[in-house]
């Protein structure tokens, strides 16, 4: 693992990732489930309301960590799933996390213009498809796999830039992996390796890069597998 957060110094490059101003609003689209019940003791707790995955959330987190030091803390929106429009009410910055579990991830790759850069697909396997090198980085359902299976396959993650989805002066990120380890990942990488990610990306409408998460899998644990700008 390289890079560390930059706790000093100037994050004007950052505005140069991000594509955008520190004047920004930001969406965080994380995908969200029912609410669970619990007991504690003798008592049976029930959450009506929609809940997300630790590893996404904590995706997420690195993220809106990262973006503090550019844009101010209360511009920075958590989106759900099921109410998030980019036509209609998504800001100038929208970062989306998980690959599977995201139907905005899923709209966005089914609709938005990615044939020379990667593409997804899921069945008996989930694989992330380049078209820069044509390899197929893929995992066995993470769902059919127990924790220790998953915590002995290789993982595979992307983060992408797609700039004008909806609008000119918007910039969207995928931060997804196939595992969920692998998506948190992502965003660790993101967050630790921006500067890296900037000077990759440069002016690009569209670009990625591929992620390795070799066993054991921890979030920590990635390798730059592919570059595709």
């Amino acid at each position: 693992m390289t890079g560390n957060f930059v706790k000093n110094g100037s994050f004007e490059a950052l505005g140069s990732l991000l594509m955008t101003s520190a004047d920004s609003q930001a969406d965080l689209v994380l995908p969200n489930f029912g609410g669970t019940s619990k007991r504690i003791g003798n008592n049976e707790f029930t959450y009506p309301g929609e809940v997300y995955t630790d590893r996404d959330t904590k995706s997420a987190f690195y993220i809106s960590n990262l973006l503090t030091k550019f844009i101010d803390l209360h511009k920075i929106n958590l989106k759900d799933t099921e109410d998030f429009n980019f036509n209609i009410n998504s800001s100038e910055l929208v970062f989306i996390f998980g690959s599977k579990s995201n139907e905005v991830t899923q709209r966005l790759l089914d609709n938005y213009e990615v044939s020379n850069n990667f593409s997804m697909s899921f069945g008996e396997t989930w694989t992330i498809h380049s078209n820069g090198s044509g390899e197929n980085y893929s995992i066995i359902n993470p769902s059919t796999l127990s924790r220790t299976e998953y915590e002995n396959t290789t993982d595979y993650g992307v983060i992408a830039r797609f700039t004008q989805v909806s609008k000119p002066g918007k910039t969207t990120f995928v931060i997804a992996g196939l595992g969920s380890r692998a998506t948190e990942g992502c965003g660790l990488y993101f967050a630790s390796n921006w500067e890296l990610l900037n000077a990759k990306f440069g002016d690009q409408n569209v670009a990625a890069v591929i992620l390795k998460f070799a066993p054991p899998v921890t979030p920590q644990n990635y390798e730059v597998q592919e570059w595709l700008v």
